[in-house]
């Protein structure tokens, strides 16, 4: 994917992190039994795994900024078109019907601003990436943006 986006935690992913946590410690407070007891220590060694594993949104490296990710798919007969489009002229996007298989992906990462685009072709078992990561506006490209 490049390292221009990575991986990174929401704010999303911090509140339900700290809300395990809390009702896990609240359970442990008030409980009568060692059932009970056991159940929120649960929650709270799940809202810790929580804390170091969930990752749901993606950071641009370059302004630190939160982005969202959509992801389009398109038929392996339009995979010509769907590269030129992405390399030169996105608004041709709208054009090319989109397709409910997965031959060829085509990742939007999106935030307030900017808009990366990076196509992908399904060889069996994973995604082989066909062209760079391509950066544009977010205007050029409000038609991919559910």
């Amino acid at each position: 994917m490049n390292d221009i986006i990575i991986k990174a935690r929401t704010r999303y992913d911090l509140l339900f992190t700290l809300a395990i946590i809390l009702i896990g410690i609240i359970t442990c407070i008030v409980s009568t039994s060692g059932a009970i007891t056991v159940m929120g220590f649960t929650f709270i060694f799940a809202g810790a795994a929580c804390w170091f594993i969930l990752k749901s949104g993606f950071r641009d490296t370059a302004t630190a900024k939160i982005m969202k990710k959509t992801e389009v798919y398109y038929a392996v007969d339009h995979k010509k078109r769907v590269i030129e489009a992405v390399l030169n002229n996105p608004a041709d996007l709208a054009d090319i019907p989109q397709c409910a298989m997965n031959s060829i992906k085509l990742n939007v990462y999106y935030n307030d601003e900017d808009t990366y685009l990076q196509m992908f072709e399904y060889i069996p078992c994973n995604y082989k990436p066909c062209t760079k990561l391509v950066k544009y506006k977010k205007s050029d490209i409000s038609n991919l943006i559910h």
